[in-house]
């Protein structure tokens, strides 16, 4: 074991040590002697048995080096954390070495260290919340949806228009070759087509049933089409279809209603319009508080002092590709796939979303102080009563048991005690820093809810966020 060695610190911007690390060559010999022997038992060595080979000529056939290596890779872990011990350092992260010259034995290692921040006085940090306005306008929106869901088709004697649907036949001839008959085709004028025909829907607009057109396309690979030279392309429409929306009728309410497009038992225009007006109501208030906290997020982190290593910031670009990663294959594409559509590559990627990345890592620190300050936390019976009392609630018995365990694992505890938690924050940062608050109030008992409190928790109440990260910190910050 080797305990005569020296360990100097620099310090580095962004929460980050450099420490340097030597061992005088004298003190090393000994753990490199063993080390060599050691090896020599498993070394064939011209004109000595396994084991019996000189220590000079092993190093010479082998070089010191080597045997550093050897050394280090079976003690350097304990060494290292003697080194840490030493320099009175407690590294934030798993540590690897920056730079390493191993005779004589040297090595640089970038220590990232604890994350710090300083929240402001919270009377600095003041945010207005927004009445939910809910329009006339957006009550009709609602129901002239409703209407174009049940909508019929009917045909019509006119020029094709945008929404409209159009039957058509159609031919394709390349370089003069027939290579398409299709009659009786249909598209929908407006809607994204996936047709390989360019131009087809700019095409058919203006055209009568019963009238052709034909139009020349120069195939290349731009135009995703399965030849190249010259295509000509002709249409005929044989008919042309108008939506017309389903009127606003009671018989329309009552197959909303029984297709579950509207979950209450209502059977009227008037009856319809309420319920309508009450879910835009509700929607409106959730989307205010939710401005509402992410203002209160976004004001406390800039009005805080945040500073943290860069491993992070890394950590946070990490995982969004792996989230984009796992996108990407349900949708059938590979993250190689999607940088080649992208014209990028990961580097370039990361370089576009670090800003982004830096701004996340600092909320969520901020949020976890937050939390800290505000003594915020999750019971393990908290999280038994949420189950019992909200989920398994009226339940058949044998479902109930099921259940039961169900929400006993170690996942779906952590899942609920995250959004109990969550909601905790929300009723939180709605107290400290709404502007229902009296005005100037410094401190608050943490008893006290703000009028609007209860509704702000209510809204978050199942929801998760990013804004909670898993705890930053493991242990005492390191004394500098």
């Amino acid at each position: 074991m080797i305990n005569d060695f020296q360990v100097s610190k620099e310090q580095l911007e962004n929460r980050q040590l450099r420490l340097t690390i030597t061992i005088p060559n004298d003190v090393l010999e000994p753990e490199l002697r063993k080390a060599a022997m050691k090896a020599a038992k498993d070394i064939t060595v011209p004109g000595f048995r396994k084991g019996r080979a000189p220590y000079q000529l092993l190093l010479a056939r082998y070089g010191r080096e080597s045997f550093v290596e050897e050394w280090y890779e079976k003690e350097g872990d304990d060494f290292l954390a003697r080194a840490l011990e030493e320099a009175e350092v407690k590294p934030f992260r798993p540590l690897e070495p920056e730079e390493v010259n191993w005779y004589p034995f040297k090595m640089t290692i970038i220590v990232p260290l604890e994350p710090t921040v300083e929240l402001p006085d919270y009377s600095e940090v003041h945010v207005d919340l927004e009445e939910p306005q809910v329009t006339d306008e957006m009550i009709e929106a609602d129901v002239k949806q409703l209407q174009e869901k049940y909508a019929t088709w009917q045909e019509v004697d006119r020029q094709v228009q945008d929404g409209d649907r159009v039957t058509f036949d159609l031919t394709i001839a390349v370089n003069g070759e027939p290579e398409v008959e299709q009659p009786g085709m249909l598209v929908e004028i407006g809607e994204d087509s996936s047709s390989y025909v360019p131009r087809l829907q700019e095409n058919l607009k203006g055209m009568t049933t019963g009238e052709s057109k034909t139009y020349t396309i120069e195939a290349n690979d731009n135009t995703n089409m399965p030849w190249e030279g010259e295509v000509v392309v002709e249409v005929t429409a044989t008919k042309i279809e108008a939506k017309q929306p389903a009127p606003l009728t009671d018989d329309l309410i009552a197959r909303a209603v029984k297709d579950k497009e509207i979950d209450e038992a209502i059977s009227t225009p008037e009856e319809l319009q309420a319920f309508l007006r009450r879910q835009e109501e509700l929607a409106a208030s959730k989307q205010a508080n939710d401005k509402l906290i992410d203002s209160i997020i976004k004001t406390l982190t800039e009005k805080s002092h945040v500073d943290y290593p860069s491993i992070l910031v890394e950590e946070e670009l990490d995982n969004q590709i792996e989230k984009m990663k796992e996108a990407l294959e349900k949708a059938g594409l590979s993250w190689e796939q999607y940088l080649e559509f992208s014209k990028q590559d990961e580097t370039s990627y990361r370089k576009a979303a670090r800003a982004a990345a830096e701004e996340q890592v600092a909320r969520a620190l901020v949020v976890n102080e937050f939390i800290k300050r505000e003594n915020l936390d999750v019971s393990e019976d908290e999280v038994n009563a949420y189950i019992e009392e909200e989920i398994l609630q009226g339940m058949d018995p044998v479902l109930r048991e099921t259940s039961r365990k169900l929400y006993s694992s170690e996942k779906q505890q952590e899942e609920i005690r995250h959004n109990l938690l969550f909601k905790k924050l929300v009723e939180a940062l709605a107290h400290r820093f709404s502007t229902e608050e009296t005005e100037g109030k410094k401190e608050t008992d943490s008893e006290e809810k703000t009028p609007d409190e209860d509704s702000v928790a209510e809204e978050a109440e199942t929801e998760t966020t990013e804004s909670i990260p898993v705890e930053a910190s493991s242990g005492d910050k390191e004394e500098e």
